[in-house]
């Protein structure tokens, strides 16, 4: 078994970025980001105080 197997998923293509680009907008979805708490029915609200601990 070769140590190094486990990172290869890990790393970008050869003809793949290594980072997205500063100027393009995030995927939300594809991170896993879903915040609806923003531009719901065209207003702003406000994002819920979640307190950690």
């Amino acid at each position: 078994m070769n140590l190094l197997d486990h990172t290869a998923a890990d790393e970008p293509a050869a003809d793949e970025p290594a980072e997205l680009a500063a100027d393009k907008p995030a995927d939300h979805a594809a991170n896993g980001i879903q915040d609806n708490s923003f531009h719901v029915h065209g207003e702003i609200r406000e994002r819920p105080h979640i307190q950690v601990g």
